[in-house]
């Protein structure tokens, strides 16, 4: 087994000249004292227009949060016994879900055995997987 024991960041001869190729290919030309001036100028402006847009986006943010935590506000149950969730007090679809829920808890019988709980198919071969 044989290790490559060279720096990866070292270039063989080749290599660095073929990096310093490509990047005096994509330099841009050097810039005359008037272009400069405009450059040096415009980017000071846009650097100084993103402070009142960062302010805006954080009071955006600010009230978006309040706005969230508000609507989540008006959605906890008030009233009734704390920690237990009466329909009445529950927005409309969670309450017809609690109320499918109860239901279903009616309709189920005492099991006698966990045997009992299983579907058919799966008390066929529970023998096989089960050990008791």
């Amino acid at each position: 087994m044989t290790h490559d024991r060279r720096d990866p960041m070292e270039l063989a001869p080749d290599e660095q000249a073929l990096v310093r190729r490509i990047g005096d290919l994509y330099a841009a030309p050097p810039l005359s004292g008037p272009h400069r001036t405009r450059f040096d100028a415009r980017l000071a402006e846009r650097v100084g227009a993103r402070a009142p847009r960062t302010r805006a986006l954080v009071g955006i943010s600010f009230a978006a949060v309040a706005a969230a935590s508000f609507g989540l506000w008006m959605m906890v149950p008030r009233g009734g016994t704390p920690g237990v969730d009466t329909p009445s007090a529950l927005p409309a679809p969670l309450a017809m879900a609690a109320q499918d829920d109860d239901a279903i808890l009616a309709m189920m019988e005492p099991i006698a055995s966990a045997d009992e709980a299983l579907p058919e198919d799966y008390r066929a071969i529970a023998d096989l997987v089960i050990d008791e």
